[in-house]
């Protein structure tokens, strides 16, 4: 059977067939195992994987480009694979991560210690000066959650996306409902409010310094320390069991180790508490198509389009289409 149900191996096995190299390519991409994902690609690539011409042929039509009238020969194949998969499944994944990483990771980081020295400060001479000395930098911190006033509601909106993306969770609910309090009333951009606001931000409602140190444990994501993102995770579920973002971050690493019962189990349990988080929904329908799972995949992905349907992304939609009909 060329398409298991199987996690991936971690290292590529040796003398497959160009076809059960695709579709281990295909699994490595949806887990998000980047460099698993090449490697698998270029050795279908290589070997002239008939299912992976097919799946491209169906892709590409399905996306309006009709290319069935020619042949792809090997570098054509490679390109148009690499600008499908990488481009438009895993840049949706890495673009989010790189922004809300590296752009405030570090500032994040810096605030989240400045609040807890805030909590410690002794009356001391020396504790003072050091806490005036980290303090400084405060303002320039917090200068980033404030929402400036005066904006059009297409603005708000925008800005709203932009908190979201950042990890500033009730800076971007508060643009948001400006966005929709200024739009007119069913106008484009009050619907796209609204929508965006229910089903991409998080309900709850936490401090900054929460806000932090989840950004600190998507820090520790990124970096692949899985140790690290089980200690802040689970204290954050822990204390604050209504906060969807630990749930999501930490079954995403679950899903970068291999370990897909868990995520699975943590994506359901957030389903659980906010059944509207469609970031759940299309995390839980890429394990399960990673799995070759359709009908699960489908249904998951079909919820999660129901509640905000992107479309600038319909990538997932159809790799699941497509890998049913092969």
């Amino acid at each position: 059977m060329l398409a298991s149900r199987n996690i991936p191996p971690k290292k590529i096995p040796r003398n497959l067939s160009a076809d059960e190299y695709f579709f281990l390519a295909v699994q490595y991409f949806l887990l998000g195992w980047l460099r698993l994902a090449l490697k698998a690609s270029t050795k279908a690539v290589a070997g002239r994987s008939a299912q992976g011409r097919q799946f491209i042929l169906m892709w590409s039509n399905r996306s309006g480009a009709d290319i069935s009238a020619y042949k792809l020969n090997k570098a054509q194949y490679f390109l148009v694979w690499l600008g499908l998969c990488t481009l438009d499944l895993s840049v949706s994944i890495v673009v989010p991560i790189v922004k809300g990483i590296w752009n405030i990771a570090s500032s994040a980081s810096k605030f989240s210690e400045v609040l807890r020295n805030k909590k410690t400060t002794t009356t001391s001479e020396n504790s003072e000066e050091n806490t005036t000395s980290d303090i400084s930098v405060l303002p320039r911190l917090i200068a980033r959650t404030i929402i400036p006033d005066g904006l059009t509601a297409e603005d708000y909106l925008k800005l709203g996306k932009q908190y979201k993306q950042n990890g500033w969770i009730g800076q971007s609910q508060e643009a948001l409902k400006r966005a929709q309090q200024l739009a007119p009333s069913n106008s484009p951009t009050a619907e796209e409010s609204h929508k965006y606001l229910k089903t991409k931000v998080p309900h709850a409602q936490v401090s900054l310094e929460v806000e932090a140190e989840n950004i600190n444990g998507y820090h520790a994501m990124a970096k692949g320390d899985l140790p690290k993102c089980k200690e802040i995770f689970g204290r954050l579920m822990k204390d604050y069991p209504d906060f969807e973002w630990p749930y999501l971050n930490l079954a995403t690493a679950y899903t970068k180790d291999g370990q897909i019962t868990e995520a699975k189990f943590l994506l359901r349990k957030l389903i659980s508490i906010n059944p509207e988080h469609v970031e759940a929904w299309s995390s839980l329908a890429r394990i399960h198509a990673a799995t070759f799972e359709i009908e699960e995949a489908r249904q998951a992905v079909a919820q999660a389009n129901e509640l905000y349907l992107d479309p600038n992304d319909s990538s997932l939609t159809t790799m699941i289409d497509c890998l049913a009909a092969l």
